[in-house]
């Protein structure tokens, strides 16, 4: 199984909340042909840093991942956990034939440069990142989205705080009607 189906499978997972999927392709010169980017949350709010740490380790079971920014804390901001996994999803193979003819009468510097012909294959590797960012609810995650912070990938704890309130209120009207 590719890591994508095993991220696929992973974030099918009920207790996650894919809010966003978006896909991009590049030219194969830095060896990253195609970036896959989820945006994802748990479906009942995590608040405390400690909490969305586990949760994000725990998403993709059995893969490690070959990048991850933790969740940290500062002063009065927490800043988002992502993670990116790299996978080999093609490559290029080139056969290069020299030919020289006749050697250069400078022989500094020059010592490759002999007659004949040479034959060597150079195999270049094509990769496909697949990038998870987790926000603390899916109700941040969409406003991350739409920008309504602007801070990259900080978040005012006050912010937070004022959505753990309204999912806790919004949780504790659905009990009482």
């Amino acid at each position: 199984m590719s890591k994508l189906e095993t991220i696929k499978k992973a974030l099918s997972n009920p207790y996650i909340v894919i809010i966003n999927t978006s896909e991009k392709a590049f030219p194969p010169e830095n060896g990253i042909v195609n970036v896959i980017y989820y945006f994802v949350a748990p479906k009942s709010g995590l608040y405390a840093v400690d909490e969305l740490q586990a949760f994000m380790t725990n998403l993709i079971p059995g893969l490690e991942p070959n990048y991850k920014q933790d969740f940290e804390q500062c002063k009065n901001s927490l800043r988002l956990g992502e993670m990116y996994f790299d996978e080999k999803i093609g490559e290029k193979k080139t056969d290069i034939t020299e030919i020289i003819s006749s050697a250069p009468e400078e022989k500094e510097n020059v010592n490759w440069l002999v007659p004949g012909k040479k034959s060597h294959e150079t195999t270049e590797e094509y990769d496909r990142r697949i990038w998870i960012t987790l926000a603390p609810s899916k109700a941040i995650g969409f406003d991350f989205l739409a920008n309504k912070f602007n801070s990259g990938s900080w978040l005012k704890l006050e912010e937070i705080a004022k959505y753990r309130d309204a999912e806790i209120a919004d949780k504790k009207a659905q009990i009482e009607s």
